[in-house]
């Protein structure tokens, strides 16, 4: 894992205090060919509030990411409403069918024992014996909790004490009736992702941006420290973090991080005045995946010199900085919005004029920030019912989201890459070495003919996934042409076809690229 910082001003001047915000990026490597055994097991809430719709997506989108898992994966099933029911114990994935009959058969309840249904997951994930493995457990609810253990914070200290066991926790929030602010705690203290399915189409979306995340893991438990002494002092923290303060520094829990990608972090310093070059110092600890989770540590300095004229804004800096504020801000303005959505609106389009105005002073273009906010706005107006989660959602989205907007290709960033025989078990290590090399080298876009490709197992479709995402990441596409027929119906039942685009035949399949 590479580390890299940069500071807005890399020099200031000894005469006065200056604020001066701090960008730490960490970037992971591509995936090796090893790959942990996954140990997942789901808490579904069951309460008679899931019932019709929501239960039946929550229950297709479960099915469709069993089928997404490896035979060598495992997973695991708790149900819970007023009582909690282990309906399935983790068990390796040899025999889908049958784990996929009893995620159907799972019968409502009535109340919500939602600390009973998690800690039940937990213990099963923690209990269960494979040396190595990254253990996870998605937290699914449509309400709030009527039994059991109801404090936040409580709830809050059990996630923190599992991730400090590599044991992470991922929330889904569904409909309109949960506690968002207690998922995003949860979440974020036990090192996993917070995800609101506001209808049930998204279902499938959230489990497919969930399993992208943790078959390509890199560094599981990843913690920074940072240490700072006047005249350096600490005046915002705006990451996606569990984070704790000390007397000199603090500690950011940024749980797992996934391969090929990375993890930018903007503190607000205020700095000054002094004669003397100032030093932030740290330490970045995680665990390899790719290495029988093998402890790592990188310790570093940043140095801020001092100087008779002050430096020049970094530009990368400035717009890493925005976004982070812009995040935390729409935060906090979706605590308000549960309480009055109107002054949730006045404050939102405050934001708007801060951000108009920051990006004028920075001389920065980022229209599709602009944009974004502009239709939170007109959500928050339309939609008051679900404001705060909507909010809380597109926070989330804004400090972890790598997605890009594809962007017109050069005539070296396009690969056709033609698939030889079926993809399986035994030839994904091969082709995942291969497809990142061509990542290294610049391709964004690529286009695998599939004519000699009969077959796909659930470990290519696992390693497409991932390569899907990597080429999103960069502002590009993964498209298939020339599927034979019977590997149309797996792509459909696997709904590959969802995130990956069909086509016909190379011509055709050339034609969904914006060209330079």
């Amino acid at each position: 894992m590479q580390l890299q910082a940069n500071w807005e001003f890399s020099q200031i001047t000894p005469q006065k205090a200056i604020r001066n915000p701090l960008l730490l990026e960490l970037t992971t490597p591509p995936q090796k060919s090893t790959v942990r055994q996954l140990v997942v097991v789901l808490a579904v809430d069951r309460s008679w509030s899931m019932k019709g719709e929501k239960m039946q997506a929550v229950t297709d989108a479960a099915i469709l990411f069993l089928n997404w898992l490896t035979r060598n994966d495992v997973l695991g099933i708790v149900s819970y409403a007023q009582d909690v029911k282990v309906e399935q114990n983790p068990i390796p994935l040899t025999e889908k069918s049958t784990i996929a009959d009893k995620i159907r058969r799972m019968s409502l309840g009535t109340s919500t024992n939602l600390s009973g249904g998690w800690l039940t997951a937990l213990r099963l994930a923690e209990n269960y014996q494979s040396p190595n493995a990254v253990r996870r457990v998605i937290l699914l609810t449509d309400g709030q909790a009527t039994m059991g253990i109801r404090e936040e914070d409580k709830l809050v200290e059990i996630a923190r004490q599992y991730a400090a066991k590599n044991i992470v926790t991922s929330t889904i929030g569904v409909g309109a009736d949960f506690n968002e602010q207690n998922l995003k705690e949860i979440a974020r203290a036990g090192g996993g992702s917070f995800y609101f399915m506001q209808t049930p189409e998204e279902a499938s979306d959230i489990f497919y941006q969930e399993f992208g995340a943790i078959r390509s893991l890199y560094a599981q438990a990843a913690e920074v420290r940072l240490y700072f002494h006047q005249p350096i002092s600490l005046n915002q923290v705006l990451v996606d973090a569990d984070i704790e303060k000390h007397s000199d520094g603090l500690t950011l829990r940024l749980g797992d991080i996934p391969s090929d990608d990375s993890r930018k972090m903007v503190f607000e310093f205020d700095v000054g005045p002094t004669n003397e070059e100032l030093m932030v110092s740290g330490e970045l600890t995680f665990f390899n995946v790719s290495e029988d989770l093998k402890e790592e540590k990188i310790k570093f300095n940043i140095p801020l010199k001092v100087g008779p004229t002050q430096a020049l804004p970094n530009k990368l800096v400035c717009q890493e900085y925005l976004l982070a504020h812009s995040a935390r801000e729409i935060e906090r303005i979706s605590l308000i919005a549960r309480q009055n959505v109107e002054v949730a609106l006045n404050e939102l389009k405050n934001l708007q004029h801060e951000v108009k105005n920051y990006l004028t002073e920075k001389n920065l273009e980022l229209s599709w920030l602009e944009e974004r906010l502009m239709q939170m706005a007109e959500k928050l107006a339309r939609d008051t019912n679900l404001a705060a989660k909507q909010l809380l959602s597109e926070s989330t989205k804004m400090y972890r989201e790598k997605t890009a907007t594809i962007t017109k290709a050069a005539a070296g960033e396009i690969l056709t890459y033609k698939m030889q025989s079926q993809l399986d078990l035994y030839k994904v290590p091969e082709f995942n070495e291969e497809m990142n090399g061509y990542l290294q080298k610049g391709i964004r876009f690529v286009l695998i003919d599939m004519q000699n490709c009969p077959f796909l197992d659930s470990s290519a479709i696992g390693a497409l996934i991932q390569l899907s995402n990597s080429l999103t990441k960069r502002a590009g596409l993964l498209i298939f042409y020339n599927v034979p027929t019977g590997l149309q119906k797996i792509i459909a039942a696997t709904r590959l076809d969802k995130y990956i685009p069909l086509a016909p035949n190379e011509s055709e399949a050339r034609k969904l690229i914006p060209m330079e």
